[in-house]
């Protein structure tokens, strides 16, 4: 299955279980009956929600990968330049 493909049946699920939750509400009392129109927008905003969050965490995780990458080629220069200064201290000459 493409990431896509599961990205979609996802957000599916989730719409479609709070969907299921706000039913239970209605039955019990503790919301109001919408019309069809404001439940299939209020489906469709859930699934693109899921969708939008979803995108925008991966976009995090893959921003933090890369601030990972670069803080690690920091230390590894700072750490070549320090190790230059203590041999070129100590007399000896940078391989």
């Amino acid at each position: 299955m493409e990431p896509s493909e599961k990205l979609h049946l996802d957000a599916a699920q989730y719409a479609t279980t709070r969907r299921e939750k706000y039913d239970e509400a209605v039955k019990a009392g503790r919301a109001d009956r919408r019309t069809l129109e404001q439940e299939q927008g209020i489906w469709l905003a859930h699934y693109e929600g899921y969708k939008e969050g979803w995108t925008a965490r991966q976009e995090g995780i893959d921003t933090l990968h890369a601030l990972y990458e670069q803080a690690s080629r920091q230390r590894d220069e700072l750490m070549a330049q320090q190790e230059a200064t203590i041999m070129a201290m100590r007399g000896r000459r940078v391989q």
